[in-house]
């Protein structure tokens, strides 16, 4: 498991409250950067809040109601922490460690507590059948703020999700119809409750008191104390958790909530805007859909990359029409190639040898090969008759001549 070192926790908490500078560069109200990408299938949702990535998925099936809630849907709720969030989840551990159980109950809490989702609407058969949605958020990357990269993901989840049309016939029979034969329908939900964090640095000698917005992971580590809340556009607070050591005051927690609600109404809004572009890419064009522009931008990615068009990425060297393209000119001649044969090549024949000879060759197309004729046989006969050298037998070779082809 992850954990931050003692040396590092004392620099960042010094930077903080005696420098009032933070790591990453931002301010103490300064949230970090949000991205939020739909999928082509319905209630598909992806969303990264800095270096914290969360998928979330939505299916729904018609099952039997609770015995308490004959009238009432169900919504089932589930967290995964994969191994890329190695802070909590370790290599052979397959449930969830305390603070994702932690995590969990609160979302849990945040969004059924609070009825944002109108579970009245989806009974078909009261007593038999009902709609039970499930909304399951999976953690790719953990850097901090995980509560408030979940909720956003589970809000445009289901604000995305689309359930098919059902008519109840009077034998109480069920008939599932398609897209195609019916419009599907929207979940309804009364509000948009979102979790927002805040961590706390405390210098009891110098009597110093820093509070910062969405904290990373290592500053989480260092704090003394952290505070969550949800909180909607109406300026209801649903949800309040507190954990570490006792240092917040009744003062502290209402300028917190205001800062909550602020920020709940500006996450509302970029969901509806999000909502409403995507809505509109799929009138137009398939192809602007789905999660295909977000892997080739590096949204997809805790790594950052620039933002770069789909067109772009394909076409690495565009050339435009109107501008002429240069002739390229071969300083080097190339040397020519002959075929004698079949199977037999020449190259760089007729230019000047690289060879090293006492004599100088010819540039002919004759062989250079030496012809003996019966005189010159004789004479070196008559040299060597009077050395005790054994006579050599000397072969007459003709020039052989290859015609170019």
């Amino acid at each position: 498991m992850k954990v931050i070192s003692e040396s590092n926790k004392t620099f960042l908490r010094n930077a903080i409250i005696n420098k009032n500078k933070r790591i990453d560069l931002r301010s103490d109200r300064q949230h970090r950067e949000l991205r939020l990408v739909f999928g082509k299938q319905f209630g598909t949702c992806f969303v990264r809040l800095g270096h914290t990535i969360v998928f979330t998925t939505v299916t729904a099936e018609i099952v039997e109601p609770k015995i308490t809630r004959p009238h009432e849907g169900i919504l089932d709720l589930s967290l995964d922490l994969s191994s890329a969030s190695e802070k909590w989840l370790d290599t052979y551990q397959r449930s969830l460690p305390p603070e994702g159980i932690r995590v969990f109950r609160f979302l849990e809490r945040t969004i059924k507590d609070s009825r944002c989702l109108d579970t009245e609407s989806l009974c078909l058969i009261p007593g038999e059948k009902v709609w039970k949605v499930k909304c399951h958020n999976s953690c790719l990357n953990f850097d901090g703020n995980l509560l408030e990269a979940t909720s956003i993901a589970t809000i445009a989840a289901l604000s995305h999700f689309k359930r098919p049309d059902v008519t109840v016939t009077d034998e109480k029979l069920l008939k599932v119809h398609d897209f195609d034969e019916k419009n599907p329908l929207n979940l309804t939900l009364l509000h948009f409750p979102f979790c927002i964090s805040f961590a706390f640095f405390v210098d009891e000698t110098n009597d110093k008191f820093v509070t910062i917005c969405d904290p990373n992971q290592n500053e989480e580590e260092s704090a003394d104390s952290l505070l969550i809340i949800a909180a909607n556009t109406y300026h209801e607070i649903v949800g309040l958790h507190c954990w570490g050591q006792p240092v917040i005051d009744s003062d502290k927690v209402v300028n917190c909530s205001r800062m909550a609600i602020e920020r709940s109404k500006h996450l509302t809004e970029v969901v509806k805007e999000m909502l409403s572009n995507d809505c509109e890419n799929r009138i137009k064009s398939e192809e602007t859909i789905g999660f295909t522009n977000a892997i080739c931008t590096g949204i997809m990615s805790s790594i950052e990359m620039p933002l770069l068009n789909l067109l772009d990425v394909i076409k690495l060297n565009p050339i435009e029409e109107d501008e002429p393209m240069e002739e390229k000119v071969e300083k080097e001649v190339t040397q020519n190639v002959y075929l004698y044969g079949r199977g037999i090549a020449g190259v760089g024949e007729g230019g000047k040898t690289q060879w090293q000879f006492s004599t100088p060759m010819g540039d002919s197309d004759e062989s250079n090969d030496e012809i003996f004729t019966e005189e010159d046989i004789k004479k070196q006969k008559e040299t060597k008759t009077g050395d005790n050298s054994e006579e050599e037998d000397i072969m007459i070779v003709g020039s052989i001549g290859f015609d170019k082809r």
